[in-house]
Order: C-alpha cells, then structure tokens, then sequence
C-alpha cells in the first residue's frame, strides 16, 4: 500500500476491535481505520488467545511501527495487550489518544528506553 504521491506506505490506524460505539471519524486523517478483531471475537480475559490474534494480525498486516497506528480506544484489556504486543515484538508504537478538550485524536509514541526484564 504505497501513497503515490510521496513513495511512502500510507499510514493505517488499527484498533482492537471493531465497534460502532465510538466516533471515529477523526481517525480518518492519520491513516485507514482496520480492526483486528470483530466485535467479541476473543474474550479479553483469554490473554494468550488474545496475545496470539494481535501479533498474527499485525505480522499478517505487514505492521509498521514508524508509519501506522494503534487507536487508544475500546476496552482496556484489549488496548493494553494490543500495545503491549507492538512494543514488546516491534520496539515502539504510534498511538492516536482522543483529546476531549478538542475533540481530536493526538499522536503519541511509546518507545521505552529499556526492555522491561533486561539487564543493564
């Protein structure tokens, strides 16, 4: 998926879960809204089920932590574990967080500076 007017792979913004409970319409302008999961598909208390989804799906998609994002949204097991598994298996994550203030979506980064059970 290439942006022809850049060369550069268009963004995506992945959530969980698919669900028409929240507006997503201002996710639109960072990049395609893809679900990886529909509406309860994997019980969020399945967290090996649930781990094993997320990076097949996101392996599958061809995920790419510098160009995509992950949306803050849906429910919270489901956001942590999704996020938990880009930082865990790629290093970082781009994720859109909805600004109530605003009512906009904001980029945020998550790039730990250590890996959680390394020595150093």
């Amino acid at each position: 998926m290439t942006d022809c007017s850049s060369g550069s792979p268009k963004p995506r913004a992945f959530v969980a879960e698919s669900s028409d409970r929240h507006d997503m319409r201002g996710v639109a302008e960072f990049g395609e809204l893809l679900p990886l999961c529909g509406a309860r598909e994997i019980h969020p208390m399945q967290l090996d089920s649930l781990w094993a989804a997320f990076e097949t799906r996101l392996r599958e998609s061809g995920f790419d932590p510098d160009a995509d994002f992950i949306v803050h949204t849906g429910h919270s097991i489901l956001v942590s574990v999704l996020l938990c598994v880009a930082v865990h298996v790629w290093g970082s994550a781009r994720v859109l967080v909805f600004d109530a203030r605003t009512s906009r979506y904001r980029e945020r980064r998550l790039c730990p500076s250590k890996r959680v059970g390394a020595s150093g």
